[in-house]
């Protein structure tokens, strides 16, 4: 019986996801978690990807640090998932 090769790094997806956001219109970004795993995997890396259920919903919370306006805070509370970001 073959055992699936063992994880080699763990990727915090929330952390990833967040960084560099602290600007007006930045939110919780997947294609920064694909960069991540797409670079450790080039690099011989084996890494598991830990999101919490909260960031599998089609609306996710907006944790960005940038405090918005009161102009703009019902626009930045919350994320929209965005086709591109299914796929």
């Amino acid at each position: 019986e073959s055992r699936p090769e063992p994880f080699s790094v763990v990727i915090d997806g929330p952390n990833v996801a967040y960084s560099r956001q602290n600007f007006e219109g930045g939110c919780f970004s997947y294609h920064q978690i694909e960069l991540v795993r797409q670079k450790l995997l080039a690099q011989g890396q084996h890494a598991l990807v830990m999101l919490p259920w909260k960031y599998l919903q089609p609306v996710i919370p907006n944790h960005a640090r940038f405090q918005p306006t009161a102009q703009t805070q019902a626009a930045f509370s919350k994320h929209e998932v965005t086709a591109e970001e299914q796929a």
